[in-house]
């Protein structure tokens, strides 16, 4: 469904993608893995053209979305959900303003329709009669929630999760990673989500890519890299600072 062919991404000096090249399949779920710094939001920003990629093509149903003029990538984008990393609510909007902003922008329905909308994605994160209250208000597990109801909001065909168990405790991380695989299950949509949580990744992943030094070094399943025999994907799914993945 979704294919990136040598994709690269530069700032200033900083060289951050040199050459991406990722396959992501109809109805899985891709997970990225990869230290900090490592350009795993960069990329989900280029996929989704957040970010202008200097090189490379991003193949969405056999369209190359970066050939697309403006247009033609709007709509294209609209086939997309974003969670973003901490959720990134409008904290001066309450919780339903956050959850119909793409649908309010980009649709032509009726105030009682949105409203019926955002209790229903509401109530699919598992979070109910909250619109009124203010980002300010919620725990940092019920923000990543309001977050996943937004991304959900305009029916997409592919989700895209950026840390999305960062900041939260293992049991609140873990209800967020039954709620990624019950979107899954639920909407048949195709996830990518970059983490450096392996226990996330491995529960939540059909099959897993690690990004190192600007490329990704390995793809397989969970059960795959946790017998790999790849240096640098032993060294990071262990947590060792040991190894060939330097320090610095």
């Amino acid at each position: 469904m979704l294919r990136l062919e040598d994709l690269h991404k530069q700032f200033g000096a900083n060289l951050v993608l040199r050459g991406v090249d990722l396959e992501i399949k109809k109805g899985e779920t891709m997970v990225i893995i990869g230290r900090s710094g490592e350009g795993k939001s960069v990329l989900l920003k280029c996929i989704v053209n957040l970010i202008e990629p200097d090189q490379g093509k991003v193949w969405l149903d056999g369209r190359d979305m970066l050939q697309l003029d403006g247009k033609g990538r709007d709509h294209l984008r609209r086939r997309f959900g974003f969670l973003f990393q901490g959720a990134a609510l409008f904290d001066s909007l309450t919780v339903e303003e956050n959850v119909s902003f793409g649908l309010r922008r980009l649709t032509d329905y009726s105030e009682a329709r949105i409203r019926e909308i955002v209790k229903e994605k509401l109530a699919m994160v598992g979070l109910k009669d909250i619109e009124r209250q203010k980002p300010a208000e919620l725990s940092g597990g019920m923000k990543k929630r309001v977050g996943l109801a937004r991304a959900i909001a305009m029916n997409p065909e592919v989700i895209l999760y950026d840390e999305p168990t960062t900041g939260l405790d293992p049991i609140m991380a873990d209800a967020i990673n039954d709620l990624i695989l019950q979107m899954q299950k639920k909407l048949s949509v195709t996830s990518i989500a970059v983490t450096h949580d392996m226990t996330s990744a491995y529960k939540i992943g059909d099959r897993i890519a690690m990004l190192h030094e600007g490329r990704i070094v390995d793809v397989g399943t969970p059960a795959n890299f946790k017998r790999s025999k790849n240096a640098l994907v032993h060294q990071f799914i262990t947590g060792s600072a040991h190894g060939p993945i330097s320090l610095v």
